[in-house]
């Protein structure tokens, strides 16, 4: 039965989670979508007429709804099977956004608080950021790019437009932020990986001097920049240009990483986009390929590590939209693929909730169960701060104190 929090409810827990984890019984009181109090002894019955809500009929522990910091609402991450994918974009543009705002509906309903969009060509994310903000529905913080830009000839269709100079993109960059208010710039610097050489293999799409210039330019305009960088080369250029937002860095070196972190530069390393061509024969790659796959899930473990140990940015994200990444699902499996870089469950669900929100710069959502707050988290029924793969026992969600519909326990993609 669906229980709401927007009365005067308290709800009880075997512990909580809001920055670190707070083990031991206790009560949380609720009213109009806040959080009124917090305490870890039970409401006196004959001193209240509250509600006494107790979600998923067993244990529950209570975590602030989680951040992606990168998704792509308008793709399709099913079917895994290449052959029988359709390419994302191609109807009417209204179903397309109707799609899209289903996917993020899903995403609200699988326990997740904000999204940050990384780029479409055709502009759905920016639609359907408006149709939320104009109709009363229920809808995780929506922060988005509007299309990324990427060089002629070069990478990047299906994540932006094509601009051919830094002129042009400043054009873009300007008509971004006046005409559709974007939170962010996002940039198309490589490539991605060529799974069978081990390798990025196209040359960088700016130099740095170019990429330093668009940078400054949208610093000037109050916009921070994102780029879809991966291989030394590309990585190189970002760095130095001072991109504030690197996403994938498949082959960072060491030394880059040094420099990364000396700049304060943020990293979303996005393992389960490939995590999946490795570990699901519908993706169609032969043993030696996925091997190879595997190889460099490895050396992105290895150097997520060391990121970590070093006091580097991380933020989590996923990539969702690429096949078989779906928004909600898609991030327990990228915790679960951060975890094997030996992070602790309680730093993965900080970075996934507080650290996500303060580093992209959320302005609704906290990442945080606290008093004065939004009654928006997930109720499970083991402890996730114990062990990621517990983020698989959700069994509600709450969304200012409304219970989101639709939550039912249903496995992701198993790291192994």
């Amino acid at each position: 039965m669906d229980v709401t929090l927007t009365t005067d409810s308290w709800i009880g827990c075997e512990g909580l989670f809001s920055e670190s984890a707070l083990p031991g019984q206790a009560w949380v009181h609720c009213k109009n979508g806040l959080i009124q109090e917090i305490r870890s002894t039970p409401p006196d019955h004959s001193d209240t007429d509250s509600n006494i809500v107790e979600p998923g009929g067993g244990p529950a522990y209570l975590v602030p709804l989680l951040a992606d910091t990168h998704v792509h609402f308008y793709m399709e991450p099913w079917p895994l099977d290449p052959s029988q994918r359709q390419r994302s974009g191609e109807k009417p543009l209204e179903e397309e956004i109707d799609d899209a705002i289903a996917r993020v509906q899903g995403a609200l309903a699988a326990g997740i608080g904000m999204l940050r969009d990384m780029g479409d060509p055709h502009g759905i994310n920016l639609a359907v950021k408006r149709r939320f903000a104009a109709v009363d529905m229920k809808s995780p913080e929506l922060l988005v790019a509007g299309s990324g830009m990427h060089r002629p000839k070069k990478y990047g269709r299906f994540l932006g437009v094509m601009r051919e100079t830094v002129e042009d993109i400043k054009e873009s960059i300007n008509d971004l932020i006046d005409s559709h208010d974007v939170d962010y710039i996002k940039l198309v610097a490589t490539v991605i990986v060529n799974f069978e050489e081990k390798a990025v293999r196209q040359s960088p799409q700016f130099s740095t001097a170019e990429l330093e210039e668009l940078v400054h330019y949208s610093h000037d305009r109050g916009r921070k920049v994102a780029a879809h960088c991966s291989g030394v080369d590309g990585l190189k250029i970002a760095i130095d240009a001072g991109v504030d937002f690197i996403e994938h860095a498949y082959f960072i070196t060491d030394e880059q990483l040094a420099r990364m972190i000396d700049k304060g530069l943020m990293w979303t390393p996005t393992f389960v986009p490939v995590y999946t061509q490795a570990y699901h024969d519908e993706c169609g790659w032969s043993d030696e390929v996925r091997e190879s796959i595997k190889e460099i899930l490895a050396g992105h473990n290895r150097m997520v590590r060391m990121a970590h140990e070093c006091g580097a940015l991380l933020m989590a994200g996923t990539d969702a939209g690429c096949p078989g990444v779906e928004m909600g699902r898609g991030l327990r499996t990228e915790l679960a693929c951060m975890a094997d870089s030996g992070i602790s469950a309680t730093q993965l669900l900080k970075m996934a909730t507080v650290t996500n929100a303060e580093l992209c710069g959320a302005r609704q959502y906290s990442g945080r169960i606290e008093v004065g707050g939004e009654a928006s988290f997930g109720v499970y029924q083991q402890p996730p701060w114990q062990d990621v793969k517990n983020l698989e026992s959700l069994v509600a969600v709450y969304h200012h104190g409304e219970q989101v519909a639709g939550v039912t326990p249903v496995k992701s993609f198993t790291a192994h």
